[in-house]
């Protein structure tokens, strides 16, 4: 399956040697062949945009990647993505990370707390969602993806219940919700940061074209200063997060946690 890594941080930070070991899961042996993507807050605001980069080709020897480790660029917020394609083909519009704007409704800003401002959101999934195509023509009257991942679907629905919410708070509470009903289409492992806010929900993974199955679907690993998440087991001391559990981290704190049945 993909492979999802977070590094979030209380000040800029480049996780120089964790981004080279992730490069060498995109070519073989490993199966995370079917494209990469990293995204990065440009700044220390929640207001700040995520830089973006992301190709349908292997990040092993991919030139991108390896700009990408060159320019040393420190962030608070880390996200990168190593697709193993279960749904779509292999192109740009089913390559993760999703970038998107919240809240982006028209008029949103004007009503908006001044300690809300408007930010960038960037999501990724790990996993596969059932029927998606179903559930979006249900929502929408239309299938609204670019591509034909159903991880596109998913970011899709988030973003739909976002739509009318300027707060934080009330965002996190969006996210239960959409996070419950998703684990109900299917294996389910989210990471959505929303400037330095980063929303997680853990579920489970399979490897091997679905015939292991994993009841860990991500890893914490906890640093002075800093929390790292990884769908992986990157450290001895990487501790594996329980089944259906959701986290709300900012900085290298985690703020909320909630719980998928």
């Amino acid at each position: 399956m993909c492979e999802l890594y977070l590094s979030s941080s209380d000040t800029p930070h480049f996780p120089a040697t964790e981004l080279a070991q992730l490069q060498r899961h995109g070519g073989a042996p490993w199966t995370n062949l079917e494209g990469w993507g990293a995204a990065w807050l440009e700044g220390e605001t929640d207001e700040s945009g995520f830089g973006l980069e992301k190709h349908p080709k292997p990040a092993r020897g991919a030139a991108g990647y390896d700009g990408l480790l060159a320019r040393g660029y420190e962030s608070p917020v880390w996200l990168v993505h190593l697709r193993a394609a279960s749904s779509g083909g292999t192109c740009m519009a089913n390559t993760q990370p999703y970038r998107f704007a919240w809240p982006e409704h028209e008029g949103a800003h004007a009503s908006a707390p001044s300690d809300h401002p408007h930010r960038t959101g960037v999501y990724m999934h790990n996993g596969e969602l059932k029927g998606m195509k179903a559930a979006l023509i249900e929502r929408f009257g239309e299938d609204p993806r670019d591509g034909t991942a159903d991880s596109e679907g998913g970011k899709i629905l988030l973003r739909d219940g976002l739509a009318d919410v300027d707060d934080i708070y009330a965002a996190w509470a969006v996210f239960q919700n959409w996070a419950q009903d998703m684990r109900g289409m299917g294996i389910a492992n989210f990471i959505v940061a929303l400037g330095r806010d980063v929303f997680v929900h853990v579920h489970r993974r399979t490897e091997l074209g679905g015939d292991a199955v994993d009841d860990c679907g991500l890893y914490l690993a906890k640093d002075t200063g800093r929390l790292r998440l990884s769908s992986e087991k990157m450290g001895a001391d990487d501790e594996p997060l329980p089944r259906g559990a959701m986290l709300w981290i900012r900085g290298a704190e985690i703020k909320a946690r909630g719980l998928t049945v």
